[in-house]
């Protein structure tokens, strides 16, 4: 689960966008899978489905989203 809470803009919000239109609460739940390629690299995927929400005003939203990665990890401090 991902809780992403945002409160309202103060002064110095955004050019053309209303104080009253920002700010936001959303929860979404989270599905993934990593897969270790090699000990060192692994790849993974997750998609993030909008469970609850609440905008002030009008906002760009979305439904899902999609993220994909790589990750590596460097040993820094290998034993010779």
């Amino acid at each position: 689960m991902n809780f992403h809470y945002r409160d309202r803009d103060s002064i110095g919000h955004a050019p053309g966008v209303e104080r009253a239109d920002s700010g936001r609460e959303e929860l979404f739940l989270s599905p993934g899978l990593r897969y270790h390629l090699t000990d060192a690299m692994d790849i993974y995927g997750l998609v993030q489905i909008a469970a609850y929400r609440r905008v002030n005003g009008i906002q760009l939203t979305s439904d899902w989203n999609l993220t994909l990665g790589v990750s590596y990890r460097f040993n820094l401090f290998s034993h010779v």
